[in-house]
């Protein structure tokens, strides 16, 4: 699992299809099909629940979407400055900039 695919499968269930998050992320329907099934073996469950009209959320996808989204918005400020994330799992990470060691 890497960050990249966390960012796909959050986009996935933000668009609803995809497609539309192959578009949204530059990168090809086939692409992003395969790193959402990479990332459901690594959890050992599927993560999004298919049809032919939309995409939704299954039980466990919904489990971590809350956690893919709270990353992704750390890594987003991370660039920026400091990000302060905290796991229902009692795990708690600071970063700050280089300049602030």
């Amino acid at each position: 699992m890497n960050f990249h695919q966390l960012h796909i499968f959050y986009t996935v269930a933000e668009r609803g299809s995809f497609s539309a998050a192959a578009q949204a992320l530059h990168m090809t329907q086939p692409a992003v099909t395969m790193q959402i099934q990479s990332l459901e073996d690594y959890f050992g469950t599927k993560l999004l629940q298919r049809s032919t009209k939309k995409i939704e959320l299954s039980e466990a996808g919904a489990t971590h979407i809350a956690s893919s989204a709270s990353l992704i918005s750390c890594m987003l400020f991370f660039a920026k400055g400091s990000c302060f994330y905290s796991h229902a799992g009692g795990k708690i990470a600071y970063w700050r900039q280089p300049n602030d060691w």
